[in-house]
């Protein structure tokens, strides 16, 4: 397998979404570790726009303090603001921070997950979207991750998260790739990916789709009860609380 060669660009996450708030827009991808890449999803419509009806409905479980992982350009940091609540958003790009600050979010930092510097019982609601919480994480990692978010959170805050089950699917470039990872030993949503922008690429990062019953039992032996799961386990939000 050749991938192609490409010049490495910083922030290239970053670049996607500021060249798209300018008034610039252009196509960016996502190459997995296997060679298979998929056109991303319309900046504008998406991550620029307001969010869709079924995170506006997830979100009205959010109350108090909330604190919004891998924020981006802060599309739900927003609209949490004009629900009248106090919200911390929280990425590692720079210029995705810049554009949530532009377009109103009031509190966004640049500040990668598994850095988080905040005093304990900082918050009572914490949020992961888009995928954000397998970010730089794999299977195994995913209760370490949890258990560090549960000491920022005060007893009995609530966790939202995304989640998508990552054999709902009956593409073969998709079920071939989760058969080689079984074969592996390892969980089928487990990957590498990069993302080419423009002519350039971001460095390949280690990146796991999390499914509904990774995330319950992850959750369980983290510090965390599980609640419910909202909508399908294709692509649905897991409720859970800090029980420590």
């Amino acid at each position: 397998m050749t991938l192609p060669d490409l010049p490495y660009r910083e922030d290239i996450y970053g670049h996607v979404f500021m060249d798209a708030w300018r008034g610039e827009p252009h196509p960016y991808y996502l190459r997995r570790d296997d060679g298979h890449v998929e056109e991303g999803p319309p900046v504008l419509d998406g991550e620029l726009g307001d969010p869709p009806d079924r995170h506006s409905e997830v979100l009205s479980r959010a109350h108090g303090r909330v604190l919004d992982l891998g924020c981006g350009p802060g599309r739900h940091v927003c609209h949490l603001q004009g629900l009248g609540l106090e919200v911390v958003g929280t990425d590692a790009s720079p210029l995705a921070v810049a554009v949530a600050r532009e377009r109103g979010a009031k509190d966004v930092r640049v500040m990668p997950i598994e850095e988080l510097s905040f005093a304990p019982e900082s918050f009572d609601t914490a949020a992961f979207f888009s995928g954000t919480i397998g970010i730089g994480c794999d299977a195994g990692g995913l209760a370490a991750r949890l258990a560090r978010l549960g000491g920022v959170m005060r007893p009995g805050g609530t966790l939202i998260a995304q989640v998508r089950d990552p054999e709902a699917t009956d593409n073969p470039a998709h079920t071939s790739f989760h058969e080689m990872r079984r074969r592996e030993g390892r969980y089928p949503g487990e990957m590498g990916l990069r993302l080419e922008y423009r002519g350039h690429a971001s460095e390949w990062w280690h990146f796991t789709l999390v499914g509904p019953e990774l995330m319950r039992e992850a959750g369980e032996g983290s510090g965390w009860e599980w609640v419910e799961l909202l909508f399908e386990p294709a692509d649905g939000f897991a409720l859970l609380r800090w029980s420590e």
